[in-house]
């Protein structure tokens, strides 16, 4: 039978017959509806990123830890395609040696979000309600989907959309935690309505390694190889290359042998997979958790790329320290009426 449409997110969480909750709203909404459907006992699928600043990346691991029972995954569907699964079990099998340094880039030509005048939401758009959480700002048709991604106000830019993907790639196949500092520059190439930069730059410390998140939204020639999107990961014996179309490894003998794969379906084992997770209580293969450590790397490339600066990050409290405009970043000032998660925290 048809599905029923409902115009209002608390109107659905009422109902009794939904079990999961598919949370793929503007990012501006995520922590929000993530932290409703948990308190009315729905199981989330999370689409990334997985939080729109750091703080409310915090508030949604606490309240899924305040529902063990409940299933909380993250979208980052790249964890469940078996050649990404070759290269975590490549690396593991100590097929790279010691790694010293990996990138996460993405590079592509993205369209122009020209400049117009504000005007009046048209009449099937609750505007107030679209708004939620977010600040108010007048209408204007260029500032929704799908240019919602790249304003400051709702989005995360395409360190948030490409970034939360390629970054928890990094996250799952070098373990990685919170970096020690972060470090971005950034600027906007294009002259168009995009708030944030559209080239970044940022570099991660950790120790004995190098990560970078490298990001240009207006060029078709891409990083090392000339990949335009992916993760490149250098160890002592040898490089990969890995994306959607598949991988490759890159040895540093002459003498060996190198191997270049393809690619494999990513979202019906993860869909499988969370299915499996509300109907059996297996494991997420992209937990909430998991996700939010990518997340807080995509929200410090947007934080320093703004601020062209270096910061130090608190892993224990998960808070940037030494800057007092780049720790004005990590949550909103405020919230609108009845819109802020802080409540159900």
């Amino acid at each position: 039978k048809a599905p029923k449409v409902y115009g209002d997110v608390r109107k659905l969480l009422e109902d009794e017959d939904i079990d999961v909750v598919v949370n793929a709203t503007p990012d501006h909404w995520h922590c929000l509806v993530a932290l409703m459907a948990l308190d009315a006992g729905k199981h989330v699928y999370q689409e990334k990123p997985a939080s729109y600043n750091i703080e409310e990346g915090k508030l949604m691991v606490a309240a899924q830890e305040r529902h063990p029972n409940l299933v909380v995954a993250m979208g980052t569907q790249q964890r469940s395609g078996e050649h990404f699964k070759d290269v975590k079990q490549f690396i593991d099998e100590g097929g790279l040696g010691r790694i010293a340094f990996a990138r996460a880039v993405q590079i592509h030509m993205r369209h122009l979000v020209p400049s117009i005048p504000n005007s009046e939401p048209p009449k099937n758009l609750n505007y107030d309600l679209w708004l939620g959480p977010a600040a108010f700002e007048p209408y204007n048709q260029e500032r929704v989907h799908y240019n919602w991604h790249f304003m400051k106000n709702t989005g995360t830019g395409d360190a948030g959309n490409w970034g939360a993907h390629w970054l928890d790639l990094l996250v799952w196949y070098l373990d990685l935690g919170f970096p020690k500092t972060a470090s971005g520059q950034g600027l906007k190439v294009v002259d168009d309505a995009k708030e944030w930069p559209d080239t970044q730059t940022t570099l991660y410390e950790y120790p004995d390694l190098t990560v970078v998140w490298e990001q240009r939204l207006w060029s078709k020639f891409g990083a090392g190889g000339g990949t335009t999107n992916g993760c490149l990961i250098n160890g002592e014996k040898g490089s990969i290359m890995v994306n959607r179309g598949g991988w490759s490894f890159h040895p540093n003998d002459d003498k060996a042998e190198g191997q270049k794969h393809g690619g494999s379906d990513m979202m019906t084992p993860h869909i499988q997979n969370f299915v499996a997770c509300v109907r059996e209580g297996a494991q997420p293969a992209a937990s909430i958790q998991q996700g939010c450590l990518a997340a807080t790397l995509c929200h410090l490339a947007n934080i320093t790329t703004v601020t062209n600066s270096r910061v130090e990050f608190d892993a224990e409290k998960q808070v940037v320290i030494g800057s007092p405009e780049a720790e004005s970043m990590m949550g909103r000032d405020e919230y609108r009426g009845e819109w802020n998660p802080r409540r159900l925290a």
